[in-house]
């Protein structure tokens, strides 16, 4: 924390006298017989008042009459300079040279006025003094140099010139302020208070010391005294911005945030805006817990002032209170790099982004923090429970412990202390933590909640029952006490007498989700779905944002087999809130297990722009982004995922699945090596493995690995259909169908059964045998949508059309959101039932307006419609999106000719056949091309 003013551009120049440039640029003209000397003698008493709006006026009164008159150019500068208007002041002084100015006369001033718009090299060079600089002016210009030099970082250098203008001048006050603010960053601020008496001994009625005294009690959180100082310079200069801004800094470290705000406002009568006003704004915001203004405050002042570390560290902790922990983390890395000794800070930050779910990060951050000798009980608790994120309870328990050790007073850090004791089991060491604090502050809610917790996990009822019913006397508004009672008598199995409580808790509380949800869930216990159901939509009705009562509702929907009901609740859920992960997460799961993966990169899209990092939503989009065919972002985003899990060995195996999809074996094989070495027994990395082997024939391996999965995972399919693929490699397909029609014993209702077997028989042009297969699985599992879709798919593969439509159509009614399903049942009803199949790739396209093959699927059928125009519309999209497609740009072709459009049909064809060889439609392609009409 910085004692001077922070380096903020205040351009007051263009406050103080934008009112003044209008009224007097040239001149009032009060006395036309006064000489441009006697102008500039009424400017000189009028500054010396001080009065600068009307000296500016009698200045401009002296140029008007001699606009060579130097020295009223130069007192000019002077006057802007006094209103930290550098920019102004410069080219006064530049319009003086060129009007014969010395340099000696100018070379002050315009080393200040450098100074002001932070060129501190330009201010050092000016302000340079050497053996033949005489004058008054010397000690001056050292004071100036000295602040440029600080304003470098030449500390050393900067400090040492402000004691040689001290020796040059004794009197010069602007030495003492700077000589007493290098003492005070430098630690010695006893020193600093010394030189700053020594200053108000020359000039009692100064101010400035008095604000600097001020600055330096309030770093060092002697906040009565820096009171004091702040009060003792507004007696002396009245409305004083500095002073102001300092006491209003004090009042709000101190919690007198009225006083605050009271001085803010005085602040903002004398300058609108001020950015280290907005700044103390964001402070007494963030005290009242309005976090969304506190961090508009802090922004506005970094809007000005870029690099004003208070406010970038201030914006950190307002996001890291909000949730905001990518945010966070950002800003508290930008405040580490510029303090990089704010060892506070860092462990914030490493706090911030474990929390935010970036583990790898959070280890690199806590490995950069063991080299600092951490003192402080705040700083070592956080490491510890950043440490409860890493999942190291061991290395949690012990930052706390060092931190109850050097703090014992702070009743927050024991009690997350006796939190992680509770998740190491050790419930005695928590008590006995709990207990401390509650003899020491027998108030806090906080250390009873939690004592409560652990007489029930020390399954103690009777002691939690009463700590139960004590809470409720500490805080009869908190609904916790009668949550825990309830829960207590589940544990001790009086489930009617639980379920009573809860009620009780309901109706006083309709808003107390907890309540809502053991009811809700002890309903499920039992049995009863709908009574769930209506604890779920109770809470709803008593608030209807209730996030938590959406998702409960979501899964008693899904537990009872309401797919569509379920994704309804998700969609609300979604839309009410399209910046939370959860919600985003779970439709976008759904969306993808559905086939819709477009769908899952629209719902997911703002809740990752929230939240960058989450594991979650990148997990999902990355999945998706393979589903829509799009493998290089799909990579993008896993090596995104593997930044932040890198200790996943999911993260790996989901990059090496990228790799594979872009048919980069190397990577995958490099990827899927990591996985293995992080997680060798986890089958599914072993599957990957050995299925990434097969692609370079090596059979035996995957056999290897098959068998050892079968005995492993009995109760598995993954090793049969395995087992089947590497017969597949080897040309040995009856073998496949042997392994598969065997596991079929085992497992009647697989998927990846089932599809392995449908797809070996077509290898062996058993087509009777894949429709058994996939007929009698649809009838094992009649709600599941997949076996239906399946065979429908083979239906028409096989020609039989009609079959395949009666499919389509079931699938439909079953799963409405498949896209899929909706346009090959339009498609094969195009003809026989024009306008049903027109309802369904409507649906379609309603779903996910951007897919190709619903679009040329409505073209085709506008163009059995005669509908000419429709055709070309929906078919020129198609092709505008899937412009490699050969049968959707020759079915374009055909709409454009039928439409009249010859010239671009044939455009369209001759693209068609120079680009795309051997495709399905080639011959009718070169038919067509050959009946139109050269231009």
């Amino acid at each position: 924390m910085t004692l001077a003013k922070p380096s903020i551009s205040l351009s007051l120049g263009a406050v103080i006298f934008v009112g003044v440039a209008a009224f007097a640029l040239n001149g009032c003209n009060s006395g036309n017989n006064l000489t441009d000397a006697e102008y500039l003698a009424k400017a000189r008493e009028l500054h010396a008042k001080p009065d600068d709006k009307a000296a500016v006026v009698e200045v401009r009164n002296a140029l008007q009459k001699n606009p060579k008159n130097v020295e009223a150019r130069i007192l000019l500068a002077e006057i802007y300079l006094g209103a930290s208007g550098g920019k102004q002041a410069q080219n006064e002084l530049e319009i003086a040279i060129q009007r014969g100015a010395t340099a000696a006369q100018v070379k002050l001033p315009m080393a200040r006025a450098y100074l002001l718009q932070g060129n501190y090299d330009g201010a050092a060079k000016e302000a340079a003094v050497d053996l033949s600089t005489l004058g008054a002016d010397r000690a001056s210009l050292m004071e100036v140099e000295g602040r440029a030099r600080i304003g470098m970082r030449q500390f050393a250098r900067g400090c040492a010139l402000f004691e040689s203008a001290i020796a040059e001048n004794p009197k010069l006050l602007d030495g003492y302020y700077g000589s007493a603010t290098c003492a005070a960053v430098k630690g010695d601020r006893d020193r600093g208070r010394a030189v700053l008496r020594d200053a108000i001994r020359i000039d009692p009625a100064e101010a400035k010391p008095w604000i600097l005294l001020g600055d330096i009690d309030r770093v060092d959180h002697k906040l009565d005294d820096a009171e004091k100082n702040y009060t003792k310079a507004l007696t002396l200069k009245k409305n004083n911005i500095d002073a102001l801004i300092g006491r209003a800094m004090v009042y709000a470290e101190g919690k007198k945030l009225k006083e605050a705000e009271a001085d803010i406002a005085v602040v903002d009568t004398v300058y609108k805006g001020h950015p280290m006003a907005t700044y103390v704004t964001g402070l007494i915001r963030f005290r009242q817990g309005r976090m969304a203004e506190a961090k508009t405050a802090f922004e506005t002042t970094l809007a000005t002032a870029p690099t004003h570390f208070p406010s970038i560290l201030w914006l950190g902790l307002t996001n890291f209170v909000q949730g905001n922990y990518e945010l966070a983390a950002t800003q508290l890395n930008q405040y580490v790099t510029l303090v990089p000794n704010a060892v506070k800070v860092r462990a914030l930050m490493a706090l911030a982004r474990a929390r935010l779910g970036g583990l790898k990060q959070a280890k690199l951050d806590l490995g950069d923090l063991a080299k600092y000798n951490v003192d402080d009980p705040e700083t070592l608790a956080m490491i510890g429970e950043t440490y409860t994120f890493l999942g190291n309870v061991d290395a949690s328990a012990e930052f706390l412990a060092r931190a109850v050790e050097l703090g014992p007073d702070s009743p927050g850090v024991r009690v997350d202390y006796a939190a992680t004791l509770l998740g190491k089991n050790d419930v005695p060491g928590a008590i006995a933590q709990l207990k401390a604090v509650m003899v020491a502050h027998p108030d806090s809610v906080q250390a009873s909640s939690l004592m409560v917790r652990a007489l029930i996990q020390a399954k103690n009822y009777p002691a939690a029952i009463a700590q139960a019913k004590a809470l409720e006397q500490l805080d009869p508004k908190n609904p916790m006490a009668g949550d825990y009672l309830g829960s207590i008598q589940l544990l001790q199995g009086d489930r009617a007498a639980a379920e009573a409580t809860f009620k009780a808790l309901l109706a006083n509380h309709p808003k107390f989700f907890a309540a809502s949800n053991n009811l809700a869930l002890m309903a499920v216990a039992r049995g009863d779905a709908d009574a769930a159901r209506g604890y779920y939509r109770q809470a709803l009705d008593a608030d209807p944002k209730s996030l938590p009562a959406m998702l409960g509702l979501h899964s008693v929907e899904r537990s009872q087999g309401h797919a569509a009901e379920a994704e309804k609740v998700l969609q609300q859920a979604a839309q009410a809130y399209p910046t939370e992960v959860l919600p985003a997460q779970l439709l976008g799961q759904s969306y993808n297990a559905e086939g819709m993966p477009r769908k899952a990169l629209d719902v997911t899209g703002q809740a990752l722009q929230a939240h960058p990092s989450d594991a979650g939503l990148l997990e999902v989009r990355g999945l998706a982004y393979l589903g829509v065919n799009e493998p290089a972002s799909a990579l993008i985003t896993f090596n995104k995922l593997v930044q932040t899990r890198g200790d996943s060995a999911d993260a790996y195996l989901y990059l090496a699945s990228a790799h594979t999809a872009l048919g980069d074996r190397a990577s995958a094989k490099t990827a899927l090596a990591t996985a293995l070495k992080m997680a060798p027994k986890d089958y599914r990395i072993r599957l990957a493995s050995a299925r990434a082997g097969l692609t370079e024939g090596r059979v035996d391996e995957a056999l290897a690995t098959a068998r050892a999965l079968e005995r492993s995972n009995a109760n598995d399919s993954d090793g049969y259909v395995l087992e089947a693929a590497a017969y597949e490699v080897d040309k040995k397909p009856r073998d496949a169908a042997r392994v598969l029609t065997a596991a079929l014993q085992k497992f009647p209702k697989d998927a990846s059964v089932r599809l392995a077997l449908a797809k070996v028989q077509s290898t062996l042009g058993d087509t009777k045998g894949q429709l058994e297969n996939l007929t009698a699985w649809q009838k094992l599992v009649p709600a599941d949508p997949l076996p239906l879709e399946a065979l429908a798919e083979v239906q028409l593969r096989v020609g039989d059309e009609a079959a395949a439509a009666e499919a389509y159509r079931a699938l439909v009614l079953m799963a409405p959101n498949n896209v899929r399903a909706l346009n090959n049942a339009a498609f094969l009803l195009r003809t026989r039932s024009p306008q049903e199949a027109i309802e369904l790739v409507e649906r379609a396209l309603r779903i996910e307006p951007n897919n190709a093959n619903a679009l040329d699927t409505l073209g085709q059928i506008e163009l059995e419609r005669s509908r000419f125009a429709e055709a070309v519309a929906a078919l020129k999209k198609a092709n505008e999106l899937a412009p490699a497609n050969p049968r959707i740009r020759f079915h374009y072709a055909v709409a454009l000719a039928k439409a009249g459009q010859e010239p671009l049909a044939r455009r369209e064809l001759e693209r068609l056949l120079a680009a795309s060889a051997g495709f399905e439609d080639e011959t009718k392609a070169r038919e067509l091309l050959k009946s139109l009409p050269r231009s």
